[in-house]
């Protein structure tokens, strides 16, 4: 029997378990809408853009109302204290990579995307599509801290790395800022960083999601 199992059944919490698993389903569906946003945003098909943005929306909102009645059901199940201090660690911080999806959304709503240099166009496509891998990474971190606790930090170590190129890409996006500057309207020069932030702040947040992982897994083996 391994800790992790025991520490669930031992809580009697298999169910609230299942929730946050379907949590983390609903950011993993959220990052990933904004990944086939930006693919249709780069291949000019606006009104598909759209609609998977629309559901960027739907699902971050989803999670958000999951979050609410997992809190509820914590609160009546009279979990011991460390826990459920665990347990609303663990779900605030998923929460926050979804709200940081949304945010991007919004941001990219309001900049005229298409009129962009390919060059910031290109870059900003490839960090979405490493945050959709950073997502992807966390999600297997948590459902090993349940499955197969021993796979823990081989999927943490992934998310790291992908976060790590996140940073990279940013880089490389802000000294491009710099080149194409003449070409851009100033304001729209602030909504892109505001919108690399965004970004980063999604990858970011997966990063600190999984290190609070790693350590309820070292902490209940």
């Amino acid at each position: 029997m391994n800790g992790i199992a025991e520490w669930v059944r031992n809580l009697r919490c298999e169910r609230i378990i299942g929730e946050i698993l379907d949590h983390m389903r609903l950011v993993e569906e959220t990052v990933d809408y904004l990944g086939k946003a930006y693919e249709e945003l780069n291949k000019g098909n606006v009104k598909e853009a759209s609609q998977n943005f629309e559901a960027v929306i739907l699902k971050e909102k989803d999670a958000d109302e999951l979050r609410r009645r997992i809190v509820s059901d914590m609160e009546r199940s009279k979990l011991p204290p460390k826990e459920t201090e665990d347990l609303l660690g663990l779900l605030r911080k998923m929460d926050m990579v979804a709200d940081w999806a949304k945010e991007a959304t919004r941001i990219t709503l309001i900049l005229d995307y298409n009129s962009l240099p390919k060059v910031l166009r290109e870059i900003l496509m490839e960090i979405v599509k490493t945050d959709v891998r950073t997502v992807k990474a966390l999600s297997k971190s948590i459902r090993s801290l349940i499955e197969n606790p021993r796979e823990v930090p081989l999927h943490v170590g992934r998310v790291e790395l992908l976060e790590e190129r996140v940073d990279d890409l940013q880089f490389e996006a802000l000294k491009l800022m710099t080149e194409v500057a003449e070409e851009v309207k100033p304001v729209t020069l602030i909504l892109i960083g505001n919108l690399l932030n965004s970004l980063e702040q999604i990858a970011d947040n997966s990063e600190d999601t999984a290190d609070y992982i790693q350590a309820i897994s070292v902490r209940k083996m």
